[in-house]
Parts: structure tokens; sequence; C-alpha cells
């Protein structure tokens, strides 16, 4: 099983079994406690119940070339395919940047079926009123994209929301003179590459947070051009 075809089975077989009742919070950081169970692949009514949270950093206003950065805590080889998911899944929340970091707290062996185990864990859910908690189940050698796929329907859910309560703030209006300062920003970037004062990356980095790369696409790759 190649990559492409691990993440497609990964993303088939995961179920959030009990979603959390908030959303990502826009103003500040937002914590998702999780529990993910998972069927042992190798032994009969062996189940994993991996317990951790989530937390969430508050949202970043941004354009989404940000991936490698997402995710923290989980491994290298999961954080590859966050480029894929967000590809998938995540057009609709180009604009804002989140982050997350992973913090798997413990995790045991019990031998009950998966549905029994969910039961038992929304029951407990329930009686304690816990609205941020995430019940996921999912595969159990590749939890990690189980969760990260998880994050990612989190993230879609709250975008929305989130872009409202900013634009009710003012955070995406530009009055005519923002505008002229950031085109002198870019243009004295653009200059001081040509003289060797910053990296080729560090104008491409400022060009995606203003959300102006498509508009100097081609002036920014002319550059590597130059430089080869």
């Amino acid at each position: 099983m190649n990559k492409k075809e691990k993440f497609n089975y990964v993303i088939k077989h995961t179920k959030i079994l009990k979603a959390p009742k908030q959303r990502l919070a826009t103003f500040g950081g937002t914590v998702v406690r999780y529990y993910l169970i998972s069927e042992l692949m190798d032994k009969v009514n062996k189940v994993r119940i991996r317990e951790g949270r989530v937390v969430a950093e508050k949202p970043k206003i941004v354009v989404p070339h940000y991936l490698l950065d997402v995710f923290e805590g989980w491994d290298e080889e999961v954080r590859e395919y966050a480029e894929r998911a967000f590809e998938e899944y995540g057009e609709n929340i180009k604009g804002l940047g989140y982050k997350f970091k992973n913090d798997l707290e413990k995790e045991k062996i019990v031998s009950s079926s998966i549905a029994d185990i969910s039961d038992k864990i929304k029951a407990e859910i329930e009686l304690q009123g816990e609205n941020s908690t995430v019940v996921i189940e999912g595969v159990d050698d590749n939890w990690q994209i189980s969760l990260m796929k998880f994050i990612i329907e989190l993230s879609m859910r709250s975008f929305p929301g989130n872009i409202t309560e900013l634009e009710e703030r003012g955070f995406f209006s530009q009055t005519g003179k923002d505008k002229k300062n950031i085109r002198i920003e870019i243009e004295q970037l653009f200059a001081d590459v040509q003289k060797n004062k910053v990296s080729i990356y560090q104008l491409g980095k400022k060009l995606r947070h203003y959300g102006l790369f498509k508009n100097y696409e081609d002036r920014f790759f002319s550059l590597f051009r130059k430089k080869t």
C-alpha cells in the first residue's frame, strides 16, 4: 500500500462517533479533548484507547502555504499528509491559518468491542457535561491521520463563524493607505532580494502573508532564474 492508498484507507475508515459541541474560538485558543479508539489489527476484541488533547492556537489571517507548521506533535510521516488533506478537504478555509498541537496523555488496551467502548465513553462524557470532547474511531497503526481528519473537519466547521466575527471587527478591511504601504513594502523587498539583503524565501513568505503571491508570481519566480 503506497502513501496515497494508506491515506485514503485511513480517511475512509475514520468515524467521528461524538463531535464536540463547540467550534474553534476566533479570538483565543481552544482545547479539545479526544478519545481515539481503534481495534488492534492482529487481535480479536482488543481495543486501544488513546486519550489526549489538541490545543488550537488563535486563528491567524494568512494564505495557506503554512502547512508544514500546522500540525505540532504529529509524526513526520503524518505531517506529509497535511498538505494532501488540506488540498482535498480544506479548500474552504483559505484565508485563516489554524495551528494545532497534539498532546497524547495516555493509552491503554482493553478487552471489549468498539461499540461497547464507544457507548461507555460517550455516556461518561454526557454525565460529566463535557462540551469540548470528541470520540473518534480510527485506524490503530495510523491513528494520527484519523485525528488529523477530525481536526480539518473541525476547522472547516469553525471557519464561517471565525470569518464572520473577524469581518465584524474589521480585520479584513484595508484602506487605500494600507494597500499603498503594502505595495511599497513589497517593492522594497524585491529590491532587497536583488541586493542580497533578504532571501527569496522571505519575500515569498511576505507575499503569501498579504495574499498577493498570485499577483507577483511570475516576477517572483523570475528571481530564481536570475539566481541560477
